[in-house]
């Protein structure tokens, strides 16, 4: 590459040849950086809707569950809320005197 008015030399052209070289280098480089990590975003997408879902199937599990117990067992439910109403009342009203 010749540029008018300047003398080329050999160390000229080898100069603008490595920086065209390196300019390209730099490009694939970034083009392998930029899909993988696009890859990465892909994949923990993925792996976070797995959690999410199995997080919510979870909860329903345990909601069911919880149901199912109080069903078998009201006297026993009502007891513990009134027992945990009755805490919750007692730290509520509690004041520093």
């Amino acid at each position: 590459m010749t540029h008018p008015g300047k003398q080329e030399n050999g160390y000229g052209a080898t100069l603008v040849k490595d920086a065209e070289s390196l300019g390209g280098s730099l490009g694939t480089a970034m083009d392998h950086a930029l899909a993988a990590a696009t890859e990465t975003g892909t994949l923990a997408a993925e792996k976070l809707g797995s959690l999410a879902g199995n997080a919510r199937s979870l909860g329903e599990e345990g909601l069911a569950t919880f149901s199912k117990t109080i069903e078998r067992n009201p006297l026993a439910a009502i007891a513990i809320a009134a027992g945990a109403g009755l805490i919750a009342g007692l730290l509520c009203r509690r004041t520093d005197r």
